[in-house]
């Protein structure tokens, strides 16, 4: 029995994290088990140099300039980041890798003819951390990465920006594809001015040689903190569960908390849940430091064993 765990935990004890679950899983079966970390922000790998915009970031000027830093030194590196707390859309992105000033249309239309004539960009690629659109209603101008509204809205800001897609659109208005709201809009800039978006869970598939390793497994198992719908939007897992279901591999969650419904899971592909919330696995297991966390990440890949590996109990260890 050969079982795949994938994913991430809490920064930075990903890999522990998976590698107690596999313990806990050998602890009660015989079953060979591979861990593989597989998320997003700190956890992206990439053969070229990443410029990280995390989550917690106010503007995507940072991004920009870093960006522009390495091209000018002659490094092509690649742009990552998800949905933001707080967005420009790309605007400070488009000013910073230009050196000019985005704060009226016709700046950010001078913006973007400069950064269009710059080839440089067009090598650039930027990995999609969530599925959100940089403009529309689910966009990540338009709501957090729960779900609810944003009453932040610079309306005067999108204005310009859905003119600015608008008008130099070729046969698709970038600023509504899947994922071009990553890295706090400027994904979507990017793209504008001659980039590509690619989702981070297809790149990191890639690099990692998901498939082969899935067709080496029997079980997949899924390690994701917090299964809940809107948040899922924000991960990796509909890439991991997509190539677990090409290969017809059962995929169970391991999570800290989850609200997901039963016609949930099964739209996402997960097959069973793990909750590793306080008191769930069992009384004594609640994490009060590091330590507790990987013990009870432990009883919960016991716990996953029993329930989808058949067999004996293992006495070897």
């Amino acid at each position: 029995m050969r079982v795949l765990i994938v994913g991430h935990w809490f920064a930075p004890r990903a890999l522990p994290a998976l590698e107690a679950v596999a313990r806990g899983i050998q602890r009660v079966r015989d079953a060979a088990c591979e861990p593989i970390v597989f998320g997003p922000g700190p956890f992206v790998t990439s053969d070229r140099l990443i410029v990280r915009v995390p989550d917690s970031a106010t503007s995507t000027r940072d991004a920009g300039r870093e960006l522009r830093r390495l091209l000018d030194q002659g490094d092509t590196p690649v742009l990552e980041g998800g949905h933001t707390s707080c967005t420009d859309g790309g605007s400070e992105f488009l000013s910073a890798i230009t050196s000019l000033p985005v704060d009226t249309y016709e700046q950010m239309e001078q913006a973007l003819h400069c950064a269009q004539s710059d080839r440089r960009l067009r090598e650039v690629v930027a990995l999609a951390s969530t599925r959100r659109s940089l403009l529309g209603f689910t966009s990540v101008l338009s709501t957090h990465a729960d779900g609810t509204a944003r009453h932040d809205q610079n309306l005067g800001l999108s204005s310009r920006l859905t003119r600015l897609f608008a008008t130099h659109r070729d046969t698709t208005d970038v600023s509504r594809l899947e994922g071009s709201g990553a890295a706090g809009g400027a994904a979507g800039m990017l793209a504008l001015c001659g980039g590509s978006i690619v989702p981070t869970g297809e790149a990191l598939a890639r690099t990692l040689n998901l498939d082969h390793r899935m067709e080496q497994a029997d079980l997949v198992v899924i390690l994701e903190p917090y299964a809940h719908d809107p948040l899922l939007h924000d991960t990796l897992i509909d890439t991991l569960t997509d190539h677990a279901g090409c290969h017809a591999l059962p995929v169970v969650l391991v999570c800290e908390s989850t609200t997901l419904s039963a016609p949930e899971k099964a739209q996402w592909g997960i097959h069973g849940i793990i909750d590793t919330h306080p008191g769930a696995l069992m009384p004594t297991c609640i994490a009060e430091n590091e330590q507790d966390d990987y013990e009870v990440l432990e009883a919960a890949g016991m716990r996953m064993a029993r329930t989808w590996i058949p067999g004996v109990e293992n006495t070897t260890i």
